[in-house]
């Protein structure tokens, strides 16, 4: 099979007679008769148009419906820094908390070894950790003289710790004084206090926690339900969350902690003072 190519010069012209021109060259390539090539040039241009328009609109709707969702998406404000930061990761299952009144926990119960060794794992058993000046100024800290500092044999840098650690440290202040009868006889929180200063200690705690909690502020939703034996409605507190990666986070801490450093070793330093008050 053979090909021709027309050696047909069209030049272009900015005048009114485009149009006109384009018009008989496309009647003299889609149609020898010239009582049809008139139809089939409209349809062409009706097509062409036709096309334009659709695609014009199309791409319209899309770009007003991306910006009316971004204006539905509410502006989350920027996570203030922290190195851990780089530990956090949500869980991809939803997790159900269990919210029933007897549920059995190695958090809960009367004590036991084993449950405080639970509790002393994820709060003050988590090692210490260490920051840089930068950081330190980063966690919007000052570089003060009073500030805790590991020594150049340790490593230097700065004591810190993860805040949900103090957290729960907290609330194992406030289940242990439910069983005070049996911590109250050699625990240091209560027997070295005096109970006036565990009381203020035991306030700070709640109140630390009340900020937490009103701080993140879960939204999620508690049903209720008419159970036999109960008057008024009960709520069910299964409710279902996506949760962080705790264990994963408490590994960060664990990772970058001072290892291995005794008690001793966390003393003042050369030029380091007291502050008047705590902070």
């Amino acid at each position: 099979m053979m090909f021709s190519i027309s050696s047909d010069y069209q030049p272009i012209s900015n005048s009114g007679q485009d149009d006109e021109a384009g018009d008989k060259l496309l009647a003299k390539r889609y149609s020898a008769d010239p009582a049809q090539s008139g139809t089939r040039i409209f349809l062409i241009r009706y097509w062409v148009h036709f096309t334009h328009a659709v695609l014009f609109l199309l791409c319209t709707t899309f770009f007003v419906l991306w910006i009316h969702t971004r204006m539905q998406i509410p502006t989350l404000p920027e996570m203030p820094f922290s190195p851990a930061n780089v530990a956090l990761e949500y869980r991809q299952e939803y997790i159900v908390f269990n919210g029933s009144f007897n549920h059995p926990s190695v958090y809960r119960g009367p004590p036991t070894p084993e449950l405080d060794a639970a509790w002393y794992n994820v709060s003050i058993g988590v090692k210490l950790a260490r920051l840089t000046r930068e950081q330190l100024l980063e966690i919007g800290k000052e570089d003060s003289p009073s500030k805790v500092k590991y020594t150049e044999e340790d490593g230097g840098g700065y004591m810190a710790a993860l805040e949900v650690t103090h957290q729960l440290h907290c609330l194992n202040m406030l289940r242990k004084y439910l069983y005070y009868d049996y911590y109250g006889t050699f625990d240091p929180f209560f027997t070295e206090s005096k109970p006036d200063t565990y009381r203020m200690h035991l306030e700070h705690c709640i109140d630390n926690l009340r900020q937490v909690l009103m701080c993140t502020a879960d939204a999620n939703m508690i049903t209720f339900e008419w159970v036999r034996g109960f008057s008024t409605a009960y709520p069910d507190f299964n409710t279902r969350h996506q949760c962080r990666n705790f264990e994963k986070l408490i590994d960060w801490q664990n990772s970058n902690g001072i290892h291995g450093i005794a008690g001793s070793h966390i003393i003042r330093l050369e030029g380091q003072v007291d502050l008047v008050h705590p902070p």
